[in-house]
């Protein structure tokens, strides 16, 4: 076990090599001793590892771990597996797998009340769906993972944190700045690249969408760096499309494959053509962002008002007026389309259940507590909710989707 251990620690450093020859050791002698336990843990390790080699095989012993976990008893042992497993697809966007893998290790950490478990898995959830184009129930398992022990956060909220921000910094959501900055806190302490690199990327495109290019061309430089020692293009390719946007990396990185070495090669239909191939809108539309040709361009910003991405489509419309183009109206308020989340005058579906509830007369600590959210994050929420309506005043606001007074009756009041 301490060799495997080992390997476990070197693995979520992703050091491949030494995870590989660690674990190894361990199966050997788990193999001869008959432990069983030891076996599970080990096979996951290096499973694990070997996932992000050229090497074959991880896959399979993620596999073998779960099913001898799950004939032994050795429950937290499965569900690791599962863990890992799912975050393996879903990072290389083998998404219809990773759902499964997701929908599995779900169905053992509610069986066994494996609560950290269960929140990384919706967490992981959350990611593919907002990969996917499906924001709103992205929103719904971040928001789930994130009410799970909501009093001890730990690191498997950091894939539920980063799915939240990225939606909300797509949209413009100053209550971005929250997720974002928990889920750098938690990965500059895990100080491991799994942690460090997704939250560089979400960063730094949360800083280039708010105008900031240098403050995104600096994180970017510290998440390809993190990257770098992996030579993993799970982590090489995203990093340096974002260093790349913002000014940096004149050459293409090695390790880079799949759209994002299509990108980096200067290939945006290319690239788009990929990412929709894969089932990932926004990916599409911003990389076809970078695009030269107008038609293009239009394409991006119909997908991104599709989806509700309201301050990407405003930093594209941007662009285009300063190259003198056409630049279409902003989408009607209300319009339809999978994830946007979209409605009274222009609200996302998380800022229309704050305005319901405000309506009701609650505090913002008490639609904190309804909603398993931040009263910082609540603050933020209401305060979008007027500014989008025009509005000064809670009462105001509820009076301009039909009536100043809460469905209990009650007369809202001004917090």
């Amino acid at each position: 076990m301490a060799y495997s251990t080992l390997s476990q620690l070197h693995m979520l450093r992703w050091s491949s090599g030494e995870a590989i020859a660690w674990g190894e050791r361990a199966i050997a002698i788990a193999r001869e001793q008959g432990d069983d336990e030891v076996m599970a843990h080990a096979l996951t390790n290096v499973g694990t590892a070997r996932c992000s080699t050229p090497a074959e095989g991880g896959e399979g012993m993620l596999e073998e771990a779960v099913a001898l976990a799950l004939r032994r008893g050795f429950h937290d042992h499965a569900a690791r597996a599962l863990v890992n497993l799912s975050w393996n697809l879903v990072a290389r966007h083998r998404y219809a797998e990773g759902l499964d893998a997701i929908a599995r290790g779900l169905e053992v950490a509610d069986r066994f009340d494996l609560r950290s478990h269960e929140r990384y898995l919706l967490g992981m959830r959350a990611w593919a769906r907002l990969d996917l184009g499906d924001w709103a129930a992205a929103e719904r398992d971040a928001a789930s993972s994130l009410a799970v022990r909501r009093a001890h956060g730990t690191t498997s909220s950091h894939p539920a944190l980063l799915a939240q921000a990225r939606v909300l910094s797509r949209r413009g959501d100053p209550a971005a700045a929250e997720p974002l900055d928990l889920a750098w806190r938690f990965a500059v302490t895990a100080d491991e690249a799994q942690r460090l690199v997704p939250a560089g990327v979400a960063r730094a495109e949360a800083a280039w969408l708010a105008g900031d290019v240098a403050g995104a061309r600096r994180i970017a430089e510290e998440a390809v760096a993190a990257a770098s020692p992996t030579s993993d293009p799970v982590f090489i390719g995203e990093a340096a499309f974002w260093l790349r946007r913002t000014g940096g990396l004149p050459e293409v990185p090695e390790g880079a494959t799949g759209p994002w070495l299509l990108s980096l090669r200067g290939e945006p239909r290319a690239a788009a053509e990929r990412w929709r191939q894969l089932g990932c809108p926004y990916a599409a539309a911003d990389v076809l962002a970078e695009s030269d040709d107008e038609d293009d361009l239009r394409a991006a910003l119909a997908t991104f008002d599709r989806l509700g991405a309201a301050r990407s489509a405003a930093v594209l419309r941007a662009r285009m007026r300063d190259r003198g183009l056409r630049v279409p109206r902003t989408a009607p308020a209300g319009a339809p389309g999978p994830g946007a989340g979209t409605g009274v005058a222009g609200l996302t579906a998380r800022q229309r259940e704050v305005l319901t509830l405000l309506a009701e007369g609650l505090t913002n600590r008490a639609i904190a507590e309804r909603l398993v959210i931040s009263e910082r994050t609540v603050d933020h929420h209401v305060a979008a909710v007027l500014r989008t309506l025009g509005v000064g005043s809670r009462a105001e606001a509820a009076a301009a989707v039909g009536g100043a007074h809460g469905q209990d009756g009650h007369r809202i009041g001004d917090r």
